[in-house]
């Protein structure tokens, strides 16, 4: 697995993610997608305001991705 880091921008309401190994930055907008994403690392919006390292547990950074998500 990969690592990333990702904070969430309540400016911008954006979720930032951060591939640490390649510099590639992923931004989720959907309300949804965002849900579903704290959800795996079992986290509230709130908690997720300052900066997380963690692995890409829904793998966004490889070839087989879940939730058919793709580059965003």
């Amino acid at each position: 697995m990969n690592e990333i880091r990702f904070w969430y921008s309540t400016t911008e309401r954006t979720l930032h993610i951060l591939h640490i190994k390649s510099q590639i930055k992923k931004k989720i907008t959907s309300p949804k997608k965002i849900q579903k994403f704290l959800d795996v690392y079992g986290l509230s919006l709130q908690d997720c305001v300052g900066v997380f390292e963690a692995w890409d547990k829904l793998r966004l950074f490889s070839r087989h991705r879940f939730f058919g998500w793709r580059a965003m």
